[in-house]
């Protein structure tokens, strides 16, 4: 079982050595210091792609697995439009990504 961390309010994930910490201890976002949310990667995963599914997003599962341990966009920022974009140039590229 692999635990993992992702941003409450962000888009960043990875497993939870590789988060910062806040002054009170806790482990936060490295990139935002935002507050992380841990889990177990399989389920989270599962989850992912149940959901993508139900959307009918067939890119969300794969833009999740992309999105590992990269620099952090808030939820509600213009800044997911350029994540998207270096997703899909990132797709176009003969060494690819995979979910």
């Amino acid at each position: 079982m692999t635990l993992i961390v992702y941003g409450a309010a962000c888009t960043w994930w990875d497993v939870k050595s590789k988060t910062a910490v806040n002054p009170a201890g806790l482990p936060v976002c490295p990139y935002c210091g935002g507050s992380l949310v841990e889990t177990e990667e399989a389920e989270w995963l599962s989850a992912a792609k149940a959901h993508g599914e139900e959307a009918h997003h067939s890119e969300y599962l794969p833009f999740l697995v992309w999105l590992q341990g990269r620099s952090c966009i808030p939820h509600d920022s213009d800044g997911l439009q350029e994540l998207e974009a270096d997703f899909h140039r990132d797709l176009r590229d003969p060494g690819g990504i995979t979910a």
